[in-house]
Parts: structure tokens; sequence; C-alpha cells
């Protein structure tokens, strides 16, 4: 009789150490994949705010691209004719102005560029000077000319004339139109997050000549 009580004992004891090695180990398991699980949720979410970090940085890159745009236009005003070229900012942000130049004729040299804003200055008045027809002497001719200086932020929806020559509507305005399709400019930009956007340059603009 003491010798089955004593095996049921040891069987019993057994059979308890077995149930909770296995519910330990069971345990062991269930925390083991519940951790991998989470690790994987980590993983996903992590590689969501990327994905979502990225669409949100090429957003705001979008959002604020400049596009320069030039026009050559001529306007009737009261006393007198306007030959006009114009530059636009038609993006949807400012374009940091990196170089900008300005050539005349077929001359692959620039007369100059932003860094010396007053020598190229001078340069154009010097073409003006010389090429401009004699009537401009006898009677005024209005000159408006705007160099751009290095890292200029042109900013976005706003215009600006580059060179614009107002004569007397007496004037035949030929030989002004002539003189203004010579000279062409190159605007090299970015956007403010440092991104190049393509060069604009009006020798290879058809449609401003």
């Amino acid at each position: 009789m003491m010798d089955e009580a004593i095996t049921f004992i040891k069987e019993t004891c057994l059979n308890a150490n077995t149930i909770i090695a296995v519910a330990a180990l069971v345990i062991a398991s269930v925390t083991s994949i519940v951790s991998i699980y989470q690790s994987i949720l980590s993983r996903k979410q992590f590689d969501l705010n990327r994905e979502q970090s990225i669409l949100n940085r090429e957003h705001n890159r979008l959002s604020v691209k400049p596009n320069l745009t030039t026009a050559r236009f001529e306007d009737v005003l009261d006393t007198e004719y306007a030959i006009v070229i114009d530059i636009m900012n038609n993006g949807l942000g400012p374009a940091i102005i990196k170089d900008f130049k300005v050539f005349y004729g077929e001359d692959k040299k620039p007369l100059g560029s932003g860094d010396d804003s007053r020598a190229l200055q001078a340069a154009i008045e010097n073409i003006l000077k010389k090429e401009l027809p004699e009537e401009c002497s006898s009677k005024k001719c209005g000159i408006t000319i705007n160099i751009f200086t290095k890292i200029y932020p042109f900013p976005s929806g706003e215009s600006k004339t580059l060179l614009g020559i107002a004569i007397d509507k007496s004037f035949d305005p030929t030989p002004y139109r002539a003189l203004m399709n010579k000279f062409h400019f190159k605007f090299e930009y970015e956007s403010m997050y440092g991104e190049k956007i393509f060069p604009l340059d009006t020798r290879d603009d058809k449609a401003n000549r």
C-alpha cells in the first residue's frame, strides 16, 4: 500500500513537472512569436514611414519648383512705343539664380555675368549707344536694364524686365526690334531645395526670338 502511494506521488510530481515544462515551452514559443510579429510590424511601420517621408519630400520638392520663361513683346503707350524683354517665374517656388549671362548677336562669348553687374550693365549700354539709331540722340529714348546677381531669389509669380527700349511713337520700330532681338540671356538656377533646373537659354528658345 505504501509503495503504491509513493509511486502515485512520483507519477503526479512527474506529470506536474512535465506540465510546467511544457507550459514554459509554450509561453516561450508564444513570446517568441509575438516578438517576431512585433518586429515585423515595426519593420513595416518603418518602411511605411520612410515611404511617406519620401513622398512628402517629393511633394515639397514639386511644390516649390520654379520655372523661368522669357517673353518679348511690344506695347503702345501714351506717347511712346515700348519694346521689352521680360522674364517670369511661372513656377510654384522661388528660383535661386546661380548664374546669369548676357550674349549679343552670334558671339558665343558673353558680354558679362551677374558676378560683375556693373561691368555687364556698362557693356550693354555701350552696345546700345553704338547701335541705336541717331534719332535717339535728338529725342529721348528710355532704356531699362536689369541685371540678376548671383544667388538672387526670384519669387514665384513675379516678372521683371531684362531689357527694354521706349521710343517716340513717331519712330519706326523696325531697327529697334532688330537690335533687341540680338540680345540673349542665359539663366542657371535651382529650387530652394537645391535641385538644379534645366538652364533657360533664350538662344535655344525659338519661340522667344
